[in-house]
């Protein structure tokens, strides 16, 4: 089927058959399941075999992050969108709070690019399937995964608003994403963004709001 958007951009479809979108969308879910669970048990018992399907499935999902809108598909499938029909993986509403998830995995094994097991896994990977950017080293891959995932989610919550939610939700992962990355450019920008004021749901121009919202509340 072909999906049509007029000039406003409201959309209309002839037989959507949208099978590969749906089928990712919701693996999507239960990959992210697999992340978390795997990065807190290598948290909580700091053996490596526990952290490496996180540490690859970040890796992969930072491969293809960039590419995902929600938008063409939101119709159908169960995005949580509020009727915006935004976002990039979930829907901007589920992923103001799903978009945490991702940094906090990703802090709890940043040491397990440097496994042996992991990295040879990656490398090799990158070889069989022919990627595009290079996998040879451990700071190749965090690059990939804070490029790919993580500047992404501060791009789309502060800037193009294709992830926005409620109050604290947002905050939350703008302030997670921005220590996981760790960089002095876009995390101080980041940290900045979420304590200025005027947070409004549709407009992140003004600010997080963080600051307002402790003092008056």
């Amino acid at each position: 089927g072909v999906t049509h958007y007029d000039s406003t951009g409201n959309w209309w479809f002839d037989e959507a058959h949208v099978y590969i979108a749906y089928y990712c969308h919701r693996m999507s879910f239960y990959l992210m399941d697999a992340i978390t669970r795997s990065s807190e048990a290598y948290l909580y018992t700091g053996d490596p075999k526990n952290g490496r399907v996180a540490a690859i499935l970040l890796d992969r999902f930072a491969d293809f992050y960039p590419t995902y809108d929600i938008k063409p598909y939101a119709y159908f499938t169960e995005a949580n969108h509020g009727g915006f029909d935004t976002g990039r993986l979930w829907g901007c509403l589920y992923e103001g709070e799903k978009d945490l998830a991702w940094a906090e995995s990703y802090d709890a094994i940043f040491d397990l690019y440097e496994d042996e097991f992991v990295l040879e896994y990656l490398r090799e990977k990158s070889k069989e399937i022919k990627m595009t950017h290079a996998k040879e080293t451990p700071s190749q891959i965090r690059t990939n995964i804070e490029d790919g995932i993580l500047r992404e989610v501060i791009y789309s919550i502060m800037v193009d608003n294709r992830i926005h939610s409620n109050f604290g939700f947002v905050q939350a992962s703008i302030a997670a994403n921005a220590v996981a990355l760790d960089d002095s450019i876009n995390t101080e920008a980041a940290l900045d963004w979420l304590i200025s004021p005027g947070y409004i749901e549709t407009n992140p121009e003004n600010g997080g709001g963080l600051l307002d919202y402790i003092i008056t509340n």
